[in-house]
């Protein structure tokens, strides 16, 4: 999807720099999704309970979204491989659907 997650790097200089999110990929469909999903995440119950998540393992905020970006690019292409409608709920788990953070 374009935003991949680095593994932490290690270097001479500085050692033990933390992991970041490269930004290669196809950037038209990262910008087309971000502001569908920043909404998602603020209006779905099931997607705001997916990016909190992340977060609450301390991880930073835009590998929640970006989490979730990839979670809602999954379950489209599954839609439109089986000629469904799209349905918010069906990609996340049962956890994430009662709202618990796991």
């Amino acid at each position: 999807m374009g935003r991949s997650l680095y593994v932490a790097r290690v270097g001479r200089t500085s050692v033990n720099k933390p992991g970041r999110l490269s930004k290669t990929g196809n950037r038209y469909l990262r910008t087309a999704l971000y502001m569908p999903v920043l909404s998602a995440v603020h209006h779905v119950p099931h997607a705001r309970a997916f990016n909190r998540a992340p977060i609450a393992r301390g991880k930073k905020k835009t590998t929640g979204l970006c989490a979730a970006m990839r979670k809602y690019l999954t379950g489209l292409g599954v839609c439109f491989r089986a000629a469904k409608a799209f349905d918010s709920s069906k990609p996340f788990s049962s956890t994430h659907r009662q709202g618990r953070l796991t």
